[in-house]
């Protein structure tokens, strides 16, 4: 695993799904929601934002960050006497330096906001592995909480004939 944080959020997920279930509402909307949270918890805990693929969480405080600090440079050009500060003086005996060379520009441009899931065997493993504990969870307590075994018991019964 990248990190401890991916377990985290698809525990969390997990726990929150399980809470879902216990929702007042028909079997079928109980079930979707308790899906689309499941589904929800794994995106973002699998979900690599920026060029850098970070965390969304992380990526979100470097942009609040970077927002938030003031800036230390003014990219104001104006005339040389409304500047707050006299131009540097260059030494005369200074031979000029050989331009660099411009570094090779990409063929495509790169967009904005790059998207990528970073999945590896054993992160899915874990994921598949939370997905099940909150369908075993949840089918135990419809067994034991509402009567699961006798709707069992009764769609067998019509579906043998008995």
């Amino acid at each position: 695993m990248h990190e401890d944080r991916d377990l985290l959020v698809i525990g969390l997920g997990a726990a929150a799904a399980v809470l879902t279930l216990l929702l007042p509402l028909p079997f079928g909307a109980r079930a979707l929601a308790a899906f689309f949270v499941m589904g929800a918890a794994l995106i973002l805990a699998f979900l690599r934002l920026g060029p850098d693929r970070l965390p969304a969480e992380v990526l979100l405080a470097r942009r609040l960050r970077f927002r938030w600090t003031p800036r230390r440079r003014v990219y104001m050009r104006g005339p040389a006497e409304a500047r707050p500060f006299p131009a540097p003086k260059e030494p005369a005996e200074r031979p000029a330096a050989a331009p660099a060379p411009r570094p090779a520009r990409p063929a495509l441009p790169r967009p904005a906001l790059s998207v990528s899931f970073s999945v590896e065997a054993d992160e899915a493993a874990w994921a598949v592995r939370a997905a099940l504990g909150v369908a075993g969870a949840y089918f135990a307590w419809w067994l034991a909480v509402e009567g699961g075994a006798r709707s069992i018991a009764l769609f067998l019964k019509t579906l043998l004939g008995g």
